[in-house]
């Protein structure tokens, strides 16, 4: 507060000096607004992020929903049989290093060589076995399978025991 004096008489000047002020409501209105574009950033980022992951969920999906029909139309499996297929290879592609899609691609060899629902289902970890021990592509390797266990006439070996014997000779050879 200031005193001013004129003619003798004191007159006070009592406004107030609001500058001090108004430039700290300015300043806080520009962290304010700067906080809040951060914020609508973060959300348009995670937005994103959540809409990414929701598209590939629905494709894997999918992938899998369509590959699992390829099964049932060449197996001719229908109710349980293909609900056994169908989790076998959802148990393969959460348990293994391969999704479920790929499993189901094997268990799509498998029903072209005419194994029969329960054969597949309880074979698909020999395939799964082979492809991982020789890094070769999962469909390539229950082609192969089921190819070279016909010719035994499928009842002399399993899946997992013929998956070691080509592992072995794999590791100790030069093939």
């Amino acid at each position: 507060m200031r005193i001013l004096a004129y003619d003798g008489t004191l007159k006070f000047d009592t406004s107030i000096d609001t500058k001090s002020f108004q430039s700290g409501l300015n300043s806080m209105s520009k962290i304010a607004g700067n906080a809040m574009k951060a914020t609508t950033a973060v959300i348009a980022t995670a937005s994103t992020a959540i809409i990414g992951v929701g598209t590939a969920a629905v494709k894997v999906g999918m992938e899998f929903e369509a590959a699992m029909s390829e099964v049932q139309a060449l197996s001719g499996a229908t109710g349980d049989e293909f609900n056994m297929l169908e989790q076998a290879a959802i148990d393969a592609g959460a348990s293994t290093v391969f999704s479920a899609s790929e499993a189901a691609a094997a268990l799509k060899y498998m029903s072209l060589a005419g194994w029969d629902a329960e054969k597949s289902a309880k074979e698909l970890g020999g395939v799964l076995n082979l492809a991982a021990a020789s890094g070769m592509d999962l469909a390539k390797a229950s082609d192969m399978v089921t190819d070279y266990l016909s010719a035994f006439s499928n009842s002399a070996i399993s899946a997992a025991d013929f998956a070691d014997l080509l592992a072995y000779a794999q590791a100790n050879s030069n093939t």
